[in-house]
């Protein structure tokens, strides 16, 4: 089990919308309130966010990274702990955690409505395995730390699989700038909840 922080939904946790957020490589440690440095932890309640019960773990190790078969059964664990709406259970990450919110929707698709990767590697061979899992993607032209092109590599796999992919491709925004422009918009949120699984 990662330890964690939880925000929870207005009204409650139980049968709401949750979302898992994944904390880039800075936020790793063991120092927990370092996750509400960047994404959903930092900006919670605001825009929105108070509609979904919010999940952050912290990965306890930045050169392993995020195991999806281990997030896969902390997801598990904090679903039935929370009793969450099952059919409303997102995934996203910046970064590092943009990687790993990838990965651990190849690894669980069908149990996922849908997934935001912002600024992450993403490896474009495991497009196939998310099947019609909605995934909007975001990047930057600018960004010195991951470049462009894994967002386009992937963009371009997951559009050759006919999948329900979106992608942001911003301009001039730096690394932190994709995220905080990502982040700090309903808009993202709203899209989130137009999904839910069957």
């Amino acid at each position: 089990m990662y330890p964690y922080l939880f925000f929870e939904a207005k009204g409650g946790s139980a049968e709401r919308p949750l979302l898992l957020f994944l904390h880039g490589s800075g936020e790793s440690g063991t120092e927990l309130e370092k996750v509400k440095t960047n994404g959903p932890p930092k900006l919670f309640p605001r825009f929105g966010l108070d509609r979904f019960s919010v999940v952050a773990p912290q990965c306890p190790d930045e050169s392993v990274g995020w195991e999806p078969a281990r997030l896969a059964v902390f997801l598990s664990a904090i679903v039935e702990r929370t009793r969450a709406d099952v059919r409303r259970i997102y995934v996203t990450g910046l970064s590092m955690g943009g990687t790993g919110a990838l990965d651990l929707a190849a690894e669980i698709p069908e149990r996922l409505a849908a997934a935001a990767v912002l600024c992450g590697e993403g490896d474009p061979s495991k497009a196939l395995r998310l099947g019609r899992l909605p995934v909007w993607l975001f990047h930057s032209a600018a960004d010195r730390s991951v470049a462009v092109e894994h967002g386009d590599r992937l963009f371009d796999a997951l559009r050759a699989h006919d999948a329900p992919v979106t992608y942001t491709r911003y301009r001039d925004l730096d690394h932190g700038g994709t995220w905080e422009r990502g982040y700090g918009s309903p808009l993202l949120y709203d899209w989130l909840l137009q999904h839910a699984r069957p």
